[in-house]
């Protein structure tokens, strides 16, 4: 199953300054079941396939961080 949800709705872009960002700073799932959709705003169970982008890096004043698409979830089975 693939959700397919516009861009503009997964972040608030005014936080993210899409001009200096470029494909490579989107990240994808791996075989690994360990990102997850949210629908209707409830985590559920289904896994995130791999090779689907699951969010962006972003560049912060203290590192890079993993920002999420706000329709998936990260749970590691290892947590």
């Amino acid at each position: 199953m693939k959700i397919m949800i516009p861009l503009a709705t997964l972040f608030n872009m005014n936080k993210l300054n899409i001009k200096d960002m470029n494909s490579e700073d989107l990240m994808y799932a791996s075989d690994e079941a360990e990102f997850y959709y949210v629908i209707n705003g409830k985590e559920t169970d289904i896994a995130v396939p791999e090779g689907e982008a699951i969010g962006l890096d972003i560049e912060t004043p203290d590192g890079v961080e993993l920002q999420l698409f706000s329709n998936m979830y990260w749970s590691p089975s290892w947590s």
